[in-house]
């Protein structure tokens, strides 16, 4: 006589070697969100990267490239080493004051890099972008994180108007204020671990 279908033993044996493969590769796949973040913030480093040396390079041809601050309108201030350049719109910088450079580089203005940058916003609201880039409070060297829209809250100021700051103290891009002595910012990838 055949026999049809499975036996009891032989389901639990199944059951038992299904549980005992999910405990050993679930932690495996438990990170990977995380590590698609870092990912994400490893290839959006690059792109920043790609834009510091484009920009160098441009305001280098305009013998900008020293020059403490760069800007596209204001009044001049050799005191404070800033000048105003009306060459900047090869930079697709507007007469609007979002684009600000130090020594050749863009300055920590969260609006310069996401005017130069795709895929960065200067606030979380912005529709098409997924990247935020906020002030780090506290921060000695005045630095930007570029993180995740989500990663970003809102605070109200001391000046009385509402801000945005960092959720966690990870999984950002930190981006130093450009000096004389540092030459190209240096940037760093906090980790979402």
């Amino acid at each position: 006589m055949k026999k049809n279908g499975f036996t009891l033993i032989e389901l639990v044996v199944v059951i038992v070697i299904l549980g005992i493969l999910a405990v050993v590769a679930a932690p495996k796949f438990m990170n990977l969100q995380n590590d698609a973040r870092d990912a994400s913030l490893k290839g959006l480093k690059g792109a920043i990267e790609s834009t510091l040396d484009v920009t160098y390079a441009k305001l280098a041809t305009l013998g900008l490239e020293n020059a403490a601050m760069v800007q596209m309108v204001g009044s001049p201030d050799p005191s404070r080493g800033l000048v105003i350049s009306d060459k900047l719109s090869a930079l697709g910088c507007k007469g609007n004051g979002a684009c600000v450079f130090e020594y050749g580089y863009p300055s920590n203005y969260a609006p310069t890099l996401a005017l130069l940058v795709n895929g960065i916003s200067d606030n979380s609201a912005a529709p098409s972008d997924d990247f935020v880039a906020v002030s780090i409070k506290g921060d000695p060297q005045q630095s930007l994180a570029i993180t995740f829209k989500n990663n970003v809250k809102d605070y109200k100021g001391d000046d009385g108007k509402a801000h945005q700051e960092l959720k966690t103290d990870r999984c950002y891009i930190k981006y130093p204020r450009p000096s004389r002595e540092s030459n190209k910012p240096i940037l760093t990838i906090i980790p979402c671990e």
